[in-house]
């Protein structure tokens, strides 16, 4: 057992391993705790992209939801092997990622009279905790987390507001740990970039726009192919690049086929080498309406990718204003994100002070590492 800490073993539970920024989360900071000794686990209803991800690394993961053949379970046995898992697994730390679990884990709690040490994550600003009345999700919520030991907020604004609207008591056990990621190795070869980006199908002269993200509403994809539409005769070497799937997909797929606009505007899906893509990226876009904390903006300013984004809850307060060197589309429209894009890539514009967006990546490798966010979550359960 490592000296001061409850035990050496982590169960990390997320609803999901596809591509969200939680599940993200949940990658680094199993990989980050496993390379400091730890046993590690991780536990989902189902899989996706990150479950093969930690599996090569020889990471176990359960998926609660699925047999091993890969067909859905029922409910009653969706509740027989979380049990199962809770008895089996009760000297470890259950680290809770996302809401999905509550009933679950209440259940256990109330049956059972050995349960694992357990902490909550809170990764979004739910919608219903901000409604007046205790609606049910809100009320589930707070009976859930007081059979919970201890809870991580990944931003103080978020902690504030789940205290203000009754939710969580101040004096509980509380934490605020933002989070950090695997620093990625900058590509600083101009040959290389011009063979990754060959490999990836591109060349050498496009001029290459990237977005991460689900394509839900709240991610607006749709304002950056708009916007790379104003901008097709403008500049023809022009490559928007869309990571990720989701809801709107096919209707953002449609929109680019009617506009004929598929030789510019590239789906890639979930994808396991995003940072290839961010290595040779001239722009990162991110017109969210709001984010928990802008993981993929992280990951791109810490290899020293200039964006272009919405001043929305979560973009605009992670880095301290006299650092804030994002480039913000105001308003929000596909005309003033191209006019933005045309400024930087055409440099129309005076140019951003290169050694100010230096030290500003720098500063987020140094605050945003997953070293950093590890250590803390170790001090949490120390």
């Amino acid at each position: 057992m490592i000296k001061g800490f409850i035990n050496n073993k982590i169960m990390f539970l997320t609803p999901g391993l596809k591509r969200a920024g939680q599940e993200k989360v949940v990658y680094e900071l199993a990989i980050g705790f496993r390379s400091k000794g730890y046993e590690v686990e991780v536990t989902s209803f189902y899989g996706g992209p990150y479950k093969e991800a930690l599996e090569s690394l020889d990471i176990k993961v359960n998926l609660l939801a699925k047999t091993s053949s890969g067909t859905n379970v029922s409910k009653i046995q969706l509740l027989k092997n979380f049990i199962n898992l809770v008895k089996t697994k009760s000297d470890f730390n259950f680290i809770f990622h996302g809401i999905g679990f509550e009933k679950l884990w209440m259940f256990c709690v109330l049956t059972n009279s050995k349960k694992p040490f357990s902490v909550f994550v809170f990764h979004n600003n739910y919608p219903f905790i901000n409604k007046q009345k205790l609606n049910f999700k809100k009320f589930q919520l707070k009976i859930f987390l007081r059979f919970i030991n201890k809870v991580v907020f990944i931003k103080k604004s978020m902690m504030l507001k789940v205290v203000d609207n009754g939710v969580l008591q101040a004096n509980q056990n509380i934490k605020v740990i933002e989070n950090g990621i695997e620093i990625p190795e900058v590509i600083e070869s101009s040959i290389e970039l011009d063979d990754l980006k060959s490999k990836l199908g591109f060349q050498k002269d496009d001029k290459i726009l990237l977005q991460v993200g689900r394509f839900v509403d709240q991610k607006n994809q749709i304002t950056s192919i708009k916007a790379l539409e104003l901008l097709k005769d403008e500049i023809p070497n022009l490559k928007l690049v869309l990571l990720g799937e989701g809801k709107n997909m096919a209707y953002c797929k449609d929109y680019v086929s009617e506009a004929r606009l598929n030789d510019r505007i590239i789906f890639k899906g979930n994808v396991s080498n995003v940072k290839e893509y961010l290595n040779i990226a001239d722009l990162f876009l991110m017109p969210s309406d709001f984010e928990g904390h802008p993981i993929a903006l992280i990951e791109a300013m810490m290899l020293n990718v200039k964006s272009v984004v919405y001043k929305a809850p979560g973009i605009q307060d992670f880095l301290p204003k006299d650092l804030d060197c994002l480039n913000y589309v105001i308003p929000t429209t596909p005309l003033k994100m191209a006019e933005i894009i045309a400024s930087i890539v055409l440099s129309k514009s005076p140019q951003l002070d290169i050694k100010l967006f230096t030290e500003v990546c720098e500063w987020v490798r140094q605050n945003y590492s997953q070293d950093k966010m590890v250590n803390e979550y170790i001090n949490l359960l120390a």
